[in-house]
């Protein structure tokens, strides 16, 4: 994988001379350089720091502006969309469940989806979190991912009285993305929260997507650019810190409403915005010329 400096030179020495630059265009996933993440605000001072502290923790926005029209035309921003794979096994599984129950449930939203299906149903698991707090090997770049494990781990002992799961379900890794365990689907319908972690030096993950269309409340790190249309505390829900997390893990299980409001804000905006062929959609019919400050044509 080419770093983004490497990827200028090489436009500017192969493609351009081939075919010019006007028909070049890059889809990128990762638009931060030099970014060193968390990893000081979750081992050094993992209580009285934010994430946006004085490390760099969330690195900076590359910036494009120098290149466009002498390496390439436009830089698009490619978040990871909805997993089809995974919507269908949770739509299987729920209609098995409604299927085997005696319960009736109004399963239609005014837009005539099934959102409320999703988000209205009972949910046994206060809090879910898909990682451990000893998963901390330099392969895994997960020491945030472990700071945030050892959180939702502290919160299960404060509060015994909350149902909390911490830990791995079904599959890890390639054979995790590739197929859909039937127990992870069904934690996802289970859990009211969902917290989510990137890697430490990724942005953006699967799991973000994962737990927005299962109905569940999201709770995520911060991000410099979050997919379009998520904002912290009407779809989504930003902690800033591991004693933010706590907090807010708290303040939003007592509140009832709020939660249920955002989580399902949090799935329509997943399902009407960020489905595979949104993706596709947009980077084949979308204006390339519109950018902001840094060069970037935001996918919207």
């Amino acid at each position: 994988m080419m770093d983004i400096t490497t990827l200028h030179e090489y436009c500017r020495q192969h493609l351009v001379p081939l075919i010019g630059w006007q028909k070049i265009y890059l889809v990128q996933r990762m638009i931060a350089r030099d970014p060193v993440r968390h990893m000081n605000a979750v081992w050094k001072e993992p209580w009285n720091s934010s994430f946006y502290g004085t490390h760099n923790r969330l690195g900076k926005l590359f910036n494009y502006t120098p290149f466009i029209g002498t390496h390439y035309a436009g830089v698009k921003h490619f978040t990871f969309p909805v997993r089809d794979d995974l919507s269908d096994a949770l739509d299987r599984l729920l209609l098995d469940q409604n299927n085997n129950t005696t319960t009736t449930n109004d399963t239609t939203t005014k837009d005539g989806d099934e959102t409320s299906m999703y988000v209205d149903r009972t949910r046994p698991t206060d809090v879910a979190n898909f990682w451990e707090a000893n998963m901390t090997s330099k392969s895994a770049m997960a020491n945030l991912r472990a700071g945030v494990s050892k959180v939702v781990d502290d919160f299960a002992l404060r509060y015994p009285n909350y149902t909390v799961h911490s830990g791995i379900v079904g599959w890890r890794s390639k054979r995790g993305r590739s197929r859909v365990h039937p127990d992870y689907a069904k934690l996802l319908l289970e859990s009211k929260i969902i917290v989510t972690a990137q890697r430490d030096f990724f942005e953006d993950h699967w799991r973000l997507f994962e737990g927005l269309i299962s109905g569940a409340l999201v709770f995520s790190d911060p991000m410099l650019d979050l997919p379009t249309g998520l904002k912290h505390g009407k779809n989504i829900v930003i902690y800033t810190s591991l004693e933010d997390l706590q907090h807010k893990l708290l303040y939003y299980l007592e509140h009832k409403e709020e939660r249920l409001e955002i989580a399902r804000r949090g799935r329509e905006i997943a399902m009407k915005k960020h489905r595979r062929w949104h993706r596709w959609e947009t980077l084949i019919l979308a204006d390339w010329n519109k950018r902001n400050d840094y060069g970037l044509s935001i996918l919207d």
